[in-house]
Parts: C-alpha cells; sequence; structure tokens
C-alpha cells in the first residue's frame, strides 16, 4: 500500500516536472551543486562567526567585515539555488540513446527496480495515534525526493 502511494506522487512530480525529479531523470547536477554550494558557504559563514581566535586577529572591524563577505556569499549561493529551482528541466521524455522518444509508461516500467533509490531520500510514517484509529495513509505519511526541503 505504501509502495502504491509513493508511486503515485512520483508519477504526479513527473508529470509535473517537479525539479528535484527531473534533475535525477535528466542527470542534471545543477540543483544538487546549487544545494551543496548553499550548505558549504552556510557552514563557513558559521566557522567565522564562531571563531574566536578569528576576532582576535582581524579585530571587530575586521571581523565584521569578514562576517558581512560570508554572509553575502550565503545570499549569492541561495539565490543561485533559487534559479536552479526554478529552471524548466530541458526534454527529459528524450531518450538518452538514439534520441527516441519514449512515454511516462515505458520510463515506469524500465525503471521500476531502482525508481525508489533514485528518487526518494526518506519516507516518514507518522503513527495513527492509538488502538483502532484510523488514519488515511496520505495523511499520515510525508515523502522527501531527493535533494527536496520539504515533504512532497
Amino acid at each position: 500500500m505504501l509502495d502504491e502511494y509513493v508511486d503515485a506522487l512520483l508519477y504526479d512530480a513527473i508529470r509535473a516536472k517537479t525539479p528535484e525529479v527531473a534533475s535525477v531523470i535528466e542527470g542534471s547536477a545543477r540543483y544538487t551543486d546549487a544545494l551543496s554550494a548553499v550548505e558549504e558557504a552556510q557552514k563557513a559563514h558559521d566557522d567565522s562567526r564562531d571563531s574566536l581566535e578569528m576576532q582576535e586577529e582581524l579585530g571587530m572591524d575586521g571581523y565584521l567585515a569578514g562576517l558581512r563577505v560570508r554572509k553575502d556569499a550565503v545570499q549569492v549561493a541561495r539565490d543561485e539555488l533559487t534559479a536552479a529551482r526554478k529552471t524548466s528541466a530541458p526534454d527529459w521524455w528524450q531518450g538518452k540513446r538514439g534520441g527516441t522518444k519514449i512515454t511516462l509508461e515505458q520510463f515506469m516500467e524500465r525503471d521500476e527496480r531502482e525508481r525508489f533509490a533514485r528518487f526518494v531520500d526518506r519516507i516518514i510514517l507518522h503513527s495513527v495515534g492509538g488502538p483502532g484509529a484510523r488514519v488515511p495513509l496520505h495523511a499520515r505519511t510525508e515523502v522527501y525526493w531527493v535533494d527536496a526541503e520539504q515533504a512532497a
């Protein structure tokens, strides 16, 4: 039952050309690279902010100037991530070999065995509450695509 639910979510995400799903299909690393750049810039900012040695060596003015530069780098990386999300994926219905078109159904059948491993980062299934409680699967399941920050 869970497999069918996640399959339906994936099918909808493919049809909607969700950036995280489309990037896996087309083999694009732009979104993943942009996400990594945000994480690296944020880590550099946090490391600088938390470094007492840097404060002592640079003095307060130099330290604050360096922190502003790090903060600007985080913003630039976030802007690039936003641009990567908005980029419409190229026609990923095009087959990689020979340029033959494939349908969504053909893609889903061909990729059935590895589909979840390629597209799904994690699935969180929440408990229903108490004995006898019945909650629909979609109301208690969170599916995160690879590189997604929010559940589908």
